[in-house]
């Protein structure tokens, strides 16, 4: 499998020459003031959380079939190994029942960039999110609240700050629309102007070609009717890690904004077709036009608002599980503990958001593991 920031961008090409659809001309301009959390919004007396003595954030196992089948379930060219099992039995034989997520992180010495997976393990019905399906039926019987297990590889270095924690965890909510809704039924934004965790262009980036100053619909069209725009740069499947905060829409699928929050409408590229990137690095398409996707169609193909989220929504426990063919160096224990606090919010100096303020401070997500009741 390639590494996570090359394959983003393999999958976002693919998804360009794919297009998605979307509702009458709109020009970016129209949308309301974006709900999109700021760098103020990760201050310390909003999202530090400050462990007590005692508290731990990492669980470990030692065992080579462990550590090979979540390599393997990382590299999706490989068929699914049936060692998943044995890892989640391995971890709650030692730990309780107490977690919404289970963070199952790997060593990958030859990569420069975490990569990761999302598997969902129980059940879901979220209609309004267009999510709903069973549960596993091998996995679910081990950890009944056990949502979904995130597959991470830890690489040398620090190329695990910049994610993809946040983006593996918003898979819990998305993004499975119903088509109707205008995005693409991939799992991520595509091209539309999203720009989150989940890709998707900024639209107050989007600027026509000819003439530059101009936006859509205010673009010179050839012959064909097509013309070019460009923006700032971005992929369909993502956008920068966890450097990256949650988009407003992504918000409203975790509960934590009502829809009216979401900025309205959403442009939308119809046809898109890649073009050689500008100088200054802005990425260039030819396109049939510019469609907007509105909130109240979204609501219309799902029946109606989403709910907000509950507090146990808005409080998500998960745990980080070391799993290695070998015994751990001191450095790659200390990696894996600073992810796990890195995400809660318990690491100083943490260069990357954590759940809270990758929200607004609007939810946050307990890393802390607790040993199994007796």
């Amino acid at each position: 499998m390639a590494r996570f920031d090359t394959l983003i961008r393999l999958l976002g090409l693919l998804a360009l020459m794919a297009g998605c659809g979307g509702g009458p001309a709109v020009a970016p301009a129209e949308q309301a003031p974006a709900a999109r959390p700021t760098a103020a919004d990760g201050a310390p007396d909003r999202c530090a959380m400050t462990p007590a003595p005692g508290d731990r954030f990492l669980a470990e196992w030692v065992s080579p079939e462990g550590a090979a089948a979540l390599a393997a379930l990382l590299d999706r060219r490989k068929p699914a190994p049936p060692g998943l099992a044995g890892v989640l039995r391995a971890f709650y034989a030692e730990h309780g029942d107490d977690y919404d997520l289970l963070m199952l992180v790997t060593p990958d010495a030859g990569a420069s960039r975490a990569m990761g997976r999302f598997i969902r393990v129980g059940p879901v019905n979220r209609p309004r999110l267009g999510l709903v399906g069973r549960a596993d039926a091998e996995l679910h019987p081990i950890a009944p609240r056990l949502e979904g297990v995130v597959l991470l590889a830890l690489p040398e270095g620090e190329g695990h700050r910049s994610g993809p924690t946040l983006h593996e965890s918003l898979h819990r909510y998305g993004q499975f629309l119903p088509r109707e809704a205008g995005f693409p039924r991939n799992g991520h934004w595509g091209y539309t102007g999203v720009h989150g965790q989940l890709g998707g262009f900024d639209p107050a980036s989007l600027r026509c070609v000819e003439p530059p100053d101009a936006r859509p619909p205010d673009c010179a069209a050839g012959p064909d009717g097509r013309f070019a725009v460009s923006m700032d740069r971005f992929a369909g499947f993502a956008n920068g890690g966890d450097r990256v905060p949650y988009a407003p829409l992504e918000l409203y699928l975790m509960g934590l904004i009502a829809a009216d929050e979401v900025p309205d409408p959403i442009p939308v590229l119809r046809g898109p077709e890649p073009q050689p990137a500008a100088d200054d690095g802005r990425l260039a398409f030819t396109v049939d036009g510019v469609g907007a996707i509105r909130m109240a169609d979204v609501l219309a193909a799902t029946g109606g608002p989403r709910p907000p989220a509950t507090e146990a929504e808005r409080n998500p426990r998960a745990a980080f599980f070391l799993v290695s063919a070998a015994p751990p160096t001191d450095d790659i224990r200390g990696a894996a503990e600073a992810w796990a606090r890195g995400l809660a919010g318990a690491q100083p100096g943490w260069p990357t958001h954590s759940y809270c303020s990758a929200t607004g401070g609007r939810a946050r997500m307990d890393t802390r593991i607790t040993p199994r009741a007796p």
